[in-house]
């Protein structure tokens, strides 16, 4: 994904994102590719891992 995503290195480096958060990102690209046959544009990825992110104080399941 960072192949396809540049600046990912950039915002893990920052903290902006963190690993945990892409893997999970990658998770379920991965499953909506293999269930619609579909593949996300690189922009269309970065908006989904810039919505996937977690606020402070925010509890995760």
């Amino acid at each position: 994904m960072m192949q396809q995503v540049p600046e990912l290195g950039n915002k893990i480096e920052n903290g902006t994102l963190k690993l945990t958060q892409v893997s999970q990102v990658q998770q379920v690209l991965r499953l909506a590719k293999k269930e619609n046959k579909t593949q996300l544009l690189p922009s269309e990825k970065v908006t989904f891992l810039q919505g996937s992110r977690i606020r402070p104080g925010q509890r995760v399941n």
